[in-house]
Formats: C-alpha cells, structure tokens, sequence
C-alpha cells in the first residue's frame, strides 16, 4: 500500500477513538517498518492502548518498546541459530557494506575468504534473513528484526 494512505487510515482509525495522532510520527513508523502493514497494524493498537486523546511521540516510543519486547525472544532465537561467520556476515550488512568479498570487508569481519562468503550469503538467504536485489545488494526482510538486531544486538547508531 501506499505510504500516504496507510498514514491516512491510522489516523482516521485513531480520529473515530477520540484520538488524535499526527502524521509526521506516523510517517515516521512507516519508513521504520518500511511499509510493512502487519507490523504497522500492531503498532498502532499498542500505541492506541497505551493513550489517551493525543498520542505524542513518547506514547509511541513505548509502543514500539512493546512491540520489540513481543519479538524480541523469537529475534534471540534466530541470532543464538546463526553461526559466528553468518553473525559476522549480518552485521557487515547492517553496517552498510555490500562488496563482501573484498579484502577489506573479509578482513575486518573475519569473514575468512571470498568462497565462504558466498556460502554465508546463502545461508542467511536460506534462513530468511536477507535477500538480494536486482543490483545483488542485501536486503534485511524483516524491518522490525533488523531495527532489533541494529540497534540493541549490535549497538550500532
């Protein structure tokens, strides 16, 4: 769906409650789940619990820490399943890097060689972690795990 219209029926749905819940921090929540309706749907009937008349951006940062704190046992578990090499291999990716075979990235992530990067890549294809685009660059396929796995895993801002 479209950004503007998934922005638009929270907002009525939270406009036939009594509460008023601007768009700006909407948007915000739909670039974070990246559209992702599922996610966004639960969100809102966090932050909805959770309010009362205006819903202001602190309401949403604690709709959002429940949200993780619901996921966050099944995030643990798909991280303790990864292997040291495909934990190394993830962060790379969450840190911005998309030439994995350079000697530079195998190096600093320990990462051993070109080969068993592209063993590492598949791995983490097969268990649903990421996948590639049409320009072969990694794409996190879930948002909310890896805003998890970014922020409180790894620490990284």
């Amino acid at each position: 769906m479209d950004t503007k219209e998934v922005i638009e029926f929270a907002v009525k749905g939270f406009l036939t409650n009594g509460k008023v819940l601007d768009k700006d921090l909407m948007l915000g929540a739909c670039k974070l789940f990246r559209g992702h309706l599922w996610y966004i749907n639960h969100f809102c009937a966090i932050a909805d619990s959770l309010s009362r008349g205006y819903i202001m951006e602190p309401v949403l940062v604690e709709a959002l820490d429940v949200l993780i704190s619901i996921h966050e046992p099944e995030f643990s578990r798909i991280m303790n399943d990864l292997t040291t090499y495909q934990v190394s291999l993830f962060r790379a990716v969450l840190e911005g890097h998309t030439k994995f075979s350079s000697s530079e990235v195998i190096s600093r992530y320990g990462l051993n060689s070109s080969a068993n990067v592209r063993r590492l890549k598949d791995a983490l294809c097969k268990k649903e972690i990421i996948t590639f685009d049409e320009r072969d660059e990694p794409v996190v396929l879930d948002p909310l795990f890896e805003y998890w796995a970014r922020t409180f895993y790894f620490g990284i801002k």
